[in-house]
């Protein structure tokens, strides 16, 4: 009998064990259940986040929230706390206000934290750990989603001099809580590449050094083996996609005084994915924070080696948004057509609560050692400038010139007047004759109808050339035999850096 009741002790304890366990795949597929943030998180703004918390933590046993800080215009910044161990976590969201990604992902770990604190594994997380989130950080900037607070000022450059309320509200957390661990949640650019892969950059993690040397401290010892133990979680949903963020030595930023100051700090740096899944990233973070507070929690970090940091592979160059590989030039400065890369880049502005995408070509010349989200081999194609308006009567071609204008959209009138293609002076030596489009063939509210020759407006701003910082407004054409553009081998139209046609 006693054997059996120890086989018996033995097999509850198994079965705790084993329900106590992280297991990185039932996150994944959980966070669509528990995902709160609007699809396009531009458009995420304060009172939204803050009427969110209010929600979830006024009847829940687990979860509090408490006003911390008043930023600069007087909205509140808000601190969620859970947990009663003696480890202390403090992580920050949204210090740059165009940077949302792990506040969304946060209103989804606090929505299955409600969900689940009846589970093995949440209640371990909640004897273990004391953790302490302030949700957006800088509600001013996300609100006209930009980078600054409301002063201009950059809250993580703000550590040391803490001119900002922001950033003094951080530091006031940072005394009072006295963490052993801190978490700074960002998002780059989205346009990163993980070494020389070319691959696409999802997530890059850090621990911050703590002076110019770049030495190793017990603390930042500890953030390294965090970093370590996370990539090999993340590795297994999104292999060759995490780098180890570049950046040196920043005394003003909080990542790297939260170091010296003895927190070891973990920065988490948001990228993109390929598209397929539009909240992958907000998911990778919300694998990563549960991930975090497990390995914490259980004291996992001492089997972590922290000499492998120095081997994940450092951020790498950019990629652009659409990149023309090897294309034939030619850029209506009356030069000799090339061949070469054109890299484009589309950006977007929150603008009186409207998103407005502005583009410009980023480089040309050899672009090699990075790619695109979309490549359009160029080998056979010719690439000319069109600076792009529309209008309904016509209009003579030295006017538009003095405008800078390369190309002019007219109304499908025009066209079934069979009005005679303008002659377009594409190099020195050779006039090349661009004919309009047969009636009914293409959309002529979106493609160019007359393209007209841009070497006058030389000097207009430079306008109607295809050089660095143009606007994005590209006409591309199959290459031909003859010595003709003909509108019938037109294989694209980028307009404001997005492919309009096909």
């Amino acid at each position: 009998m006693k054997i059996m009741r120890i086989i018996i002790l033995l097999a509850v304890g198994m079965n705790i064990a084993v329900s106590q366990a992280f297991d990185a795949k039932n996150f994944y597929k959980a966070f669509d259940k528990y995902r709160l943030a609007p699809e396009n998180l531009m458009l995420m703004r304060h009172a939204f986040v803050e009427q969110t918390l209010h929600k979830l933590c006024e009847n829940s046993d687990i979860l509090s929230m408490e006003r911390v800080g008043t930023s600069v215009k007087g909205r509140s910044i808000n601190m969620v706390s859970f947990g009663h161990g003696e480890t202390r976590l403090l992580l920050w969201s949204q210090m740059h206000g165009n940077e949302p990604t792990a506040t969304a992902a946060l209103l989804a770990v606090f929505n299955y934290l409600n969900n689940h604190q009846d589970e093995p594994f949440i209640k371990q997380l909640l004897d273990r750990l004391s953790v302490h989130i302030i949700v957006m950080l800088n509600p001013d900037g996300a609100q006209v989603f930009r980078r600054r607070n409301a002063m201009g000022i950059d809250i993580n450059r703000d550590a040391r001099l803490l001119r900002s309320p922001e950033a003094q509200t951080l530091k006031a957390m940072k005394e009072r809580i006295n963490p052993q661990f801190g978490f700074n949640l960002h998002d780059m650019g989205g346009r990163e590449t993980v070494g020389d892969t070319k691959k696409l950059l999802t997530i890059a993690l850090m621990a911050p050094p703590f002076n110019r040397a770049n030495e190793d401290s017990p603390t930042r010892v500890r953030a390294k083996k965090l970093v370590v133990y996370l990539k090999k979680i993340l590795d297994e949903f999104m292999p060759g996609h995490l780098a180890r963020y570049k950046a040196d030595y920043m005394p003003r930023a909080f990542g790297d005084a939260m170091q010296n100051w003895g927190v070891s700090t973990v920065l988490i740096e948001s990228g993109m994915h390929d598209g397929s899944d539009l909240h992958f990233v907000e998911r990778m973070n919300f694998i990563a924070l549960f991930a975090a507070f497990d390995a914490i929690a259980k004291d996992k970090l001492e089997h972590s080696d922290a000499k492998e940091y120095a081997a994940i592979p450092l951020e790498g160059p950019e990629v652009f948004d659409i990149l023309i590989s090897n294309a034939l030039i030619c850029n209506g400065d009356l030069i000799r057509p090339f061949r070469a890369d054109i890299g484009v880049n589309r950006d977007a502005t929150l603008i009186n609560g409207r998103i407005e995408y502005n583009s410009s070509i980023e480089d040309i010349g050899d672009l090699d050692i990075t790619t695109g989200l979309k490549v359009i081999n160029g080998k056979n194609l010719i690439v000319t400038p069109g600076l792009i308006v529309s209008g309904t009567e016509e209009t003579e071609v030295e006017k538009l010139l003095e405008r800078g204008i390369t190309t002019y959209v007219t109304g499908n009138g025009a066209a079934e007047k069979g009005k005679d293609a303008v002659r377009v002076r594409l190099s020195g030596k050779k006039i090349l004759q661009l004919k309009s489009m047969p009636d009914g063939k293409l959309n002529l509210k979106e493609l160019p109808v007359y393209t007209v020759d841009a070497a006058k407006a030389i000097g207009l701003k430079n306008t109607g050339r295809l050089q660095k910082e143009f606007i994005a407004d590209l006409l591309i054409f199959r290459q031909a035999d003859t010595g003709e553009l003909d509108f019938k081998n037109l294989k694209y139209v980028i307009k404001n850096g997005r492919i309009v046609f096909p």
